[in-house]
């Protein structure tokens, strides 16, 4: 069966229309996830802009660490420590790489 050029457009606007919705309905579905997603870029951008800071200040930061040991050794060596964790987990996060996953689902809505 031979579909006409004018079959094959109205075939096309309904394709197009159909990918119109499903389109709109995803982005409904994902609707929550935009505040996470925003609330995970600041908070990424925040580290990005303290680790640079740390790398060209390092005296400052040596400086103030020095003071923080010196006043509270306990706490100094507990956050230390829980530092440690984190950078730690950070470095793990880091090269999963979840908010390419985002970012590719912004680009599609």
């Amino acid at each position: 069966m031979k579909k006409t050029l004018a079959d094959l457009h109205q075939e096309r606007a309904r394709l197009t229309e159909r990918i119109g919705a499903e389109r709109a309905a995803v982005a409904r579905q994902l609707a929550p996830f935009q505040r996470a997603a925003e609330t995970s870029d600041k908070v990424s951008a925040f580290v990005v802009r303290a680790m640079d800071y740390a790398r060209a200040h390092p005296l400052t930061l040596a400086a103030l660490l020095g003071v923080v040991a010196v006043f509270k050794p306990r706490t100094s060596l507990r956050w230390i420590k829980r530092g440690f964790v984190f950078w730690r987990s950070w470095r793990a996060v880091r090269t999963l790489r979840p908010l390419g996953l985002l970012q590719q689902l912004r680009r599609f809505l």
